[in-house]
């Protein structure tokens, strides 16, 4: 179980429309005995770091472990570095292998299972519906040394439960287009993520779908995976988003295309162009270097350390005024 969230991530994910806001709300200092009165998802909003770690001292409680079931061990990870392993009948340890500074609970799922490895546990389920998750996955699934890695996710909207095979998946990626399943993490992150944005009017599957249907004039994108960021990876990037457009068959740049989808959207008198518009170049381009240093946090995911630079100094990120 990880319960991963602090103040960096909050940080990270604020530049995110979904994610940000000017809403004032109030901070809280809980204890685990405290009554919540607000309303829960304003609450839990504003206040996910402290109330992690609360939810830690309720599972750590004495009382509560003893309801565990048989042979079954919990581990309650996050919000700071240290990992708590709880056993019914026996005293709550720190497990210091399963120690992190990941951000993130997305990659410290995939730690833990690398990890869990090592007491013989060959299958791992994993129970989620973050997207981040179902991609790391498959991305990983093949490092992480067990014999059998499930996802299940439950749809909230079709009540369905979905069973996903990442290994399996990894594998025909391999077969079918012999790539390395770790591209998914670039296209993920391009397509938009918790940290980086969404191509209006471009969706994710659009851009997966692109993808492969002509893979191997993309192959810069593996670039990505290399520091600092190359501009064949830039212009892979770009020429991937082209594809995705219907109109863009003879435009060789975004600047391109955005002048021309302007100048019609104009001629047919549209109200709202410039909302519509496929982003600049420098846009992109910025957009870019926040993929590389997701890409480069999601490549990490098995070192438990990743001491990352502060986002003022790297990857697109500028500090103004004393704020990022």
């Amino acid at each position: 179980m990880c319960i991963s969230w602090n103040i960096q991530s909050k940080s990270v994910k604020a530049f995110i429309n979904r994610h940000g806001n000017d809403n004032d709300s109030t901070d809280y200092d809980l204890q685990s005995s405290d009554i919540l009165e607000a309303s829960y998802h304003k609450f839990v909003h504003k206040n996910r770091a402290v109330l992690a770690a609360r939810v830690r001292e309720c599972w750590s409680d004495p009382a509560v472990v003893k309801l565990l079931p048989e042979r079954k061990i919990l581990v309650a990870a996050g919000p700071d570095e240290s990992e708590i392993k709880l056993e019914k009948n026996c005293p709550s340890t720190l497990d210091y292998m399963l120690q992190s500074d990941h951000v993130e609970a997305d990659t410290r799922m995939l730690l833990h299972a690398q990890v869990i490895r090592y007491d013989d546990y060959k299958t791992v389920v994993i129970q989620a519906n973050d997207t981040d998750v179902i991609i790391l996955s498959i991305a990983h699934g093949l490092s992480t040394g067990v014999d059998n890695l499930y996802i299940k996710s439950f749809n909230t909207m079709t009540k369905i439960a979905t069973c996903i095979n990442p290994l399996r998946i990894a594998q025909e990626l391999k077969r079918k287009f012999s790539v390395d399943p770790t591209i998914l993490l670039v296209i993920h992150a391009l397509s938009g993520c918790d940290t980086t944005s969404f191509v209006r009017n471009i969706t994710k599957s659009n851009f997966f779908r692109t993808y492969f249907n002509n893979y191997k004039r993309f192959s810069h994108l593996n670039e990505f995976f290399t520091s600092p960021l190359s501009n064949k990876a830039v212009v892979a990037a770009e020429q991937l988003l082209l594809a995705c457009y219907p109109s863009s068959r003879t435009q060789t740049s975004l600047d391109e295309l955005r002048g021309i989808m302007a100048v019609t959207a104009f001629k047919q008198s549209h109200k709202i162009i410039a909302a519509n518009l496929p982003p600049t170049f420098n846009a992109f381009y910025h957009h870019c270097l926040h993929v590389a240093r997701q890409t480069d946090i999601w490549c990490r995911t098995f070192e438990p350390y990743l001491n990352l630079p502060p986002l003022d100094i790297c990857n697109g990120f500028t500090k103004i005024s004393e704020q990022v």
